[in-house]
């Protein structure tokens, strides 16, 4: 069997000799995805490539990683890149609201292959789920400013909320038209019984709806594992329904969702989902949608 060549444009690498990730340095602790002491080593380019054995990564977008120089991540990432050829896409952290907003991003541009940006902004009133410091950023005006800057600067933007707050998010991509919004781990429902997908269904209806907007095939293991894989199979199918297969990506989160599954569990079960679908739309959801979403 031929393997199935593929782009991943969401994972992580890091090497813990940087320095750079305070998070993985520091003695883990229990948080929401769990028990993560498994994730304190490196995961360099040879490490992604060796996880799978039946694809082939042609290409990658590389997710920022929280570290404590973002700047510091960028620079070595493309030092990795121009020795090994990936990752081809850089996904840089920056803080949209901060004074210096354009100044962070004219350092990032610098290196050729930057694509976008990434701010985490998951908001949740019980402390475990929350990850966003400051509430009802994309309301925020000096958020919005430094958003409005991403077309100038051609810059996409990956989007990680939670489901619910993806109403806020659709306004947002009507103010911006010109920007691409890449929604990370499909939404990030949190419950998975009938009603909550169905709000989940309808929350990214409505983000859709907006023809600057995209989704990604990743993470539904992190906040439900172990993972239910018939569940999990429709909402690939039901995403793909919403979107349309001109806008669906494929991403591993690799290493992290390593703490839940393999990465080729992962690929099968997507593969699975996606069987319905011709070789011309199967093939944009493996390459070419990434390709011209990420400029790779």
């Amino acid at each position: 069997m031929q393997k199935q060549d593929l782009i991943d444009c969401h994972h992580h690498l890091w090497d813990l000799k940087q320095d750079n990730h305070p998070w993985l340095l520091d003695k883990p602790k229990e948080i929401w995805i769990g028990d993560y002491s498994d994730l304190c080593v490196d995961f360099l380019v040879h490490d992604f490539k060796s996880t799978t054995s039946k694809t082939n990564i042609i290409k990658s977008v590389h997710i920022q990683s929280l570290t404590q120089s973002s700047i510091k991540e960028t620079a070595w990432l493309q030092a990795q890149s121009d020795k090994w050829e990936l990752p081809n896409g850089i996904v840089f952290y920056a803080d949209l609201s901060a004074n210096n907003i354009e100044e962070v991003i004219s350092q990032h541009k610098a290196y050729s292959n930057v694509r976008g940006i990434r701010q985490i902004i998951n908001e949740h009133p019980d402390p475990r789920f929350n990850m966003c410091p400051q509430p009802e950023l994309m309301k925020d005006k000096k958020w919005l400013n430094g958003f409005s800057l991403l077309a100038q600067y051609q810059l996409s933007f990956d989007l990680q909320c939670y489901d619910y707050q993806l109403p806020q998010a659709s306004l947002v991509a009507a103010q911006y038209p010109n920007t691409n919004i890449i929604l990370n781990h499909m939404g990030m429902p949190i419950n998975r019984d009938q009603q909550s997908l169905n709000k989940w269904r309808d929350y990214l209806t409505e983000f859709a709806s907006k023809s600057n907007t995209a989704i990604k095939l990743s993470g539904l293991a992190m906040l439900n594992h172990p993972m239910d894989k018939t569940i999990s199979q429709k909402m690939i199918q039901d995403v793909i329904a919403i979107f349309g297969w001109q806008r669906v990506l494929f991403g591993s989160n690799f290493p992290v969702d390593s703490l839940f599954h393999h990465y080729d569990d992962w690929f099968e079960l997507v593969l699975a989902a996606i069987s319905p679908l011709s070789d011309v739309q199967q093939h944009a959801i493996w390459q070419d949608n990434a390709e011209r979403l990420y400029r790779i």
